[in-house]
């Protein structure tokens, strides 16, 4: 836990985190104004706080919401972003999402929103969790202004295709600001390890529901089963690396399943098989069907419709992001499932 958690939201956080700002960046030639009163907390119209030089300005959206909760301030702070530019369309604009842990909805909407930008020259969105902003800003405090210069730190944002959870942005901050730190990459490797397991055993668990609900449901049993899992979680893994490539949404994400399922012919819609034609296209690219990866066999269960989807598959599939982990493969029912990534 970070000294950030214990702070209240309403009348502490911002104007400590904002402190900690400047003892961190002053140095380095930007100035963190916070944009509420001393005791209270920025109103919901405009940013938090925002660290800003002659060429750059920052907003930095801090909040102590977790999961869904934060879901609602995804609109907020890209409308403040865009609002700080408007202003001043002259300098680069970035702006850094600050929370105790970074819900994976959130990360997809920041995700999904860099890669739209992704040939622009700002307008990032950049998530810290509070530990590693804690982390980073000391090191930078600590540190003479040249050891670390501002220009290695707004290098970050063109980082933004491995912006994927807390942990992988830790190590990209390790590995781009403090490369030479050789206890930190230590300490960040064994959390790495740590995080990895824990996120196959939840896994494990979650594909066992799954089985569980194709089961219950009617949809397929037994080896059907088993392959139904296998090509849920490679469509899942290739949406995730479609998205990392800048080729579109991740299709396998509810509000987006739904606008590529609208946009498909109506027999197709009316059958609730837009599961199934998404497997289909994917299957055809190009790599797939030079390799032989899969056969004339390899289909979903007939049984298996867009409603179990939305309803069981794409929720529990909500809470994972598995592009970039050490995760090989998972046998949570007698049979590998390869992840790789």
């Amino acid at each position: 836990m970070s000294r950030y958690d214990s702070l209240n939201a309403r009348t502490e956080l911002e104007q400590t985190i904002t402190i900690d700002l400047n003892d961190a960046f002053q140095k380095r030639g930007l100035t963190a104004k916070h944009r509420g009163e001393a005791g209270r907390h920025a109103p919901a119209n405009v940013p938090d706080i925002i660290l800003s030089n002659g060429a750059v300005r920052i907003t930095v959206e801090c909040t102590k919401s977790k999961g869904a909760g934060q879901d609602r301030e995804f609109n907020s702070i890209r409308e403040h972003l865009q609002q700080v530019k408007n202003e001043d369309p002259s300098k680069q604009c970035f702006c850094i999402f600050i929370s105790s842990e970074t819900s994976q909805r959130m990360l997809d909407s920041i995700r999904e929103h860099n890669l739209v930008r992704k040939d622009e020259p700002d307008l990032k969105i950049f998530p810290l969790c509070f530990g590693t902003l804690e982390l980073i800003l000391k090191k930078l405090s600590d540190a003479i202004a040249d050891l670390y210069p501002m220009s290695d730190f707004t290098g970050i944002f063109n980082k933004h295709t491995e912006f994927v959870d807390d942990q992988r942005i830790k190590k990209l901050l390790y590995r781009e600001l403090f490369p030479t730190d050789t206890e930190l990459g230590e300490e960040i490797e064994k959390e790495e390890i740590e995080r990895d397991q824990k996120m196959l055993e939840s896994l494990v668990k979650d594909l066992d529901k799954l089985e569980n609900h194709l089961r219950e449901h009617g949809i397929a049993t037994g080896e059907r089963a088993i392959d139904t899992l296998i090509y849920l979680v490679f469509v899942k893994l290739y949406e995730e690396k479609r998205v990392n490539s800048g080729l579109g949404k991740n299709r396998l994400k509810k509000e987006n399943f739904l606008e590529y399922k609208n946009n498909l012919p109506r027999h197709i819609r009316e059958r609730n098989r837009a599961i199934h034609e998404l497997f289909k296209t994917i299957k055809t690219e190009a790599e797939f069907e030079a390799s032989g990866m899969f056969s004339q066999t390899d289909n979903f269960t007939q049984d298996l419709n867009d409603e179990f989807i939305i309803n069981k598959v794409i929720p529990i599939f909500d809470n994972y992001a598995f592009l970039g982990t050490k995760v090989d493969g998972v046998d949570p029912i007698g049979r590998t499932l390869i992840c790789q990534s």
